[in-house]
């Protein structure tokens, strides 16, 4: 059980993932809701960004939940109910672009209506951007048409690793290739979102091939 600081520098135990797992599977439904709670966010910043959607995003939350629900684990540690987690929202995702093939999706104006975290905002994994483009407002835009263009494996790569901040290892376990892989993975997709900037016409700034 963890300790979590409140007012007045008093200290109150939080329950692990794994007690509100058993307590949730006793008939407990406020002790889900807590788990849910955890990590809807994270949950809906990765299917925001991988589907380009936020309507969709909360489709796949709610789905990501109700899976969650029905094959609830007991025993594990909150490292892996996080990577647990993603990998079945991974899941969800690319059901979701088999169910709907040939489907464009569009990047929500109503940024922050849940919560998106901007730890790493897409765009920042291609290393240094010069000040002329990383100033237009429609940067962001085109960095995700850029992250649509990639293949979805690709594109997980890139959140995982770069908007979630998890490691090559982590990152391979949650789409299932080596950690090996998914490091090259991402090399490959960051040599591709270049190259899409590059060519992007609506952008027109001289200097992208110095990236």
């Amino acid at each position: 059980m963890q300790i979590q600081k409140q007012g007045n520098n008093t200290f109150v135990p939080v329950a692990s993932d794994a007690l509100l797992a058993r307590v949730t599977l006793a008939g407990d439904q406020k002790a889900f809701a807590t788990l849910v709670q955890r990590y809807d966010t994270t949950i809906f910043n990765f299917a925001y960004r991988f589907l380009g959607d936020e309507q969709q995003a909360g489709d796949i939350l709610q789905e990501v939940c109700l899976r969650f629900y029905h094959a609830l684990p007991t025993s594990t540690t909150e490292t892996t109910f996080h990577l647990w987690l993603l990998r079945m929202t991974y899941t969800c995702c690319i059901d979701e672009l088999r169910s709907k093939p040939g489907r464009i999706y569009r990047l929500s104006q109503c940024y922050g209506a849940y919560g998106i975290e901007e730890t790493g905002r897409v765009g920042d994994f291609v290393g240094p951007v010069p000040a002329a483009l990383s100033a237009r407002s429609d940067f962001q835009q085109v960095m995700q048409q850029a992250m649509m263009a990639l293949l979805p494996k690709q594109r997980a790569v890139i959140i995982l690793r770069s908007i979630l901040r998890l490691s090559f290892e982590e990152v391979g376990r949650i789409v299932e290739i080596p950690a090996s892989t998914a490091q090259a993975c991402f090399v490959q997709a960051k040599m591709l979102v270049r190259q899409y900037l590059r060519e992007c016409p609506e952008l027109m700034i001289t200097g992208l091939e110095k990236m």
